[in-house]
């Protein structure tokens, strides 16, 4: 089986997560030209739906990051598998502004655009989870010794979209549960990963 450098993967990987980033902020917008009679505190205030899109997205995203992250680190070598699984976990990536975008846009006014949020971050780490496996099945790419990748597909191929189907229903009882949900859950994932030591490099 041919192989290929893992330095282009991860590179390219990373300038898709920096623009996702990137376009994540450019919901959260002013009226130009501003609106006669409208303080700067009132579009503020209006603003506050994009913000909290993009709050728990940003959240999100550095979770997908840090796992990511890790999961590239494990790898020494990348099959044209690797590469075809990283790019579907990156278009669902994509779709995140998109996503974020329903929030700011509907403004908590119906359980449906909360729905296709929750969907699209469900779909990124359950798709995130099938990486993690595919790298933890190949153990002729990746370096030796226990890098916790079983942890890591299950978490995100198994756990992560039963949250996601809860965020989903509470949407019907109120937005703030829903979005709590997927912030607490993501954030509890980056903050646990991120304590973790690193495999040392080879």
């Amino acid at each position: 089986m041919r192989t290929y450098d893992v330095e282009r993967l991860g590179a390219f990987s990373d300038g898709v997560f920096a623009i996702v980033a990137t376009l994540l902020v450019l919901d959260i917008k002013l009226p130009d030209p501003p609106l006669p009679g409208r303080e700067i505190g009132h579009e503020l205030v209006g603003n506050i739906p994009a913000f909290i899109g993009w709050l728990v997205s940003f959240v999100v995203l550095a979770r997908f990051w840090t796992i990511h992250h890790h999961v590239v680190h494990v790898l020494v070598r990348v099959s044209r598998q690797t590469i075809a699984w990283n790019f579907v976990f990156l278009a669902t990536i994509s779709l995140l502004p998109f996503a974020a975008s329903l929030v700011g846009i509907y403004e908590f006014d119906s359980a449906g655009p909360l729905v296709v949020f929750a969907l699209g971050l469900g779909a990124s780490a359950f798709t995130l989870g099938l990486f993690a496996l595919h790298v933890a099945r190949a153990g002729h790419l990746r370096r030796e010794g226990d890098h916790d990748l079983d942890r890591v597909w299950r978490q995100h191929s198994l756990v992560a979209p039963a949250v996601v189907v809860v965020a989903s229903g509470a949407a019907f009882l109120h937005p703030a549960i829903t979005l709590a949900v997927l912030t607490v859950e993501s954030a509890a994932v980056f903050v646990t990963r991120s304590s973790r030591t690193e495999p040392a490099a080879s």
